[in-house]
C-alpha cells in the first residue's frame, strides 16, 4: 500500500512554491557578482587609460625640455647638446632614445614607463632649434 501522505505533503510545497519554484533561488546573487566583476573591469580599463595618458604628457613635456636644452646648448657652442638631454631625461625617470643634430635643428625622443603591463611605454618625440629669419 502506497503512503498517500508523503505525496500529498510534497504537493503541498509545491504549490507553496517551496518545490520547484525554488530553482531560481540565489541567481540574483550570481547576476550581483557578474555585475560587480563587470565594473571592476570597466573601473581597470579606466585607471590603464588614465595611467597611459598620464604618462604620455609627461614624456611630452620631457621631450620639449630636453630638446629646447639641447638646442640651447648647441647654439652656444657647448659640447655635447645630447647629454644635456640624457640628463634633463634621466631626472625625470624617463629614457632618452634617440638624439640627433640636424643642422642647428635638435630632435629628442622620450620613453616613458606607464605601469600598464599592455602599454609599457610610449614615446614621445620634440625638435627645437632657432627660428630662421629669412621667412618673410
Amino acid at each position: 500500500m502506497v503512503d498517500e501522505s508523503k505525496y500529498m505533503a510534497v504537493e503541498r510545497k509545491w504549490r507553496r512554491g517551496r518545490g520547484w519554484g525554488d530553482c531560481d533561488e540565489g541567481s540574483g546573487t550570481v547576476a550581483g557578482v557578474m555585475l560587480i566583476l563587470v565594473v571592476a573591469l570597466l573601473m581597470g580599463a579606466l585607471a590603464a587609460g588614465g595611467a597611459v595618458l598620464i604618462a604620455g604628457a609627461k614624456a611630452r613635456g620631457v621631450a620639449d625640455t630636453a630638446a629646447v636644452s639641447a638646442a640651447r646648448m648647441l647654439l652656444e657652442g657647448g659640447a655635447d647638446p645630447c647629454a644635456a638631454a640624457r640628463t634633463i631625461a634621466s631626472a625625470q625617470d624617463t629614457q632618452l632614445e634617440s638624439c640627433t643634430i640636424e643642422d642647428e635643428d635638435v630632435t629628442v625622443t622620450i620613453r616613458s614607463p606607464t605601469g600598464v603591463p599592455v602599454a609599457a611605454w610610449v614615446e614621445r618625440r620634440s625638435r627645437a632649434g632657432p627660428q630662421r629669419c629669412d621667412i618673410p
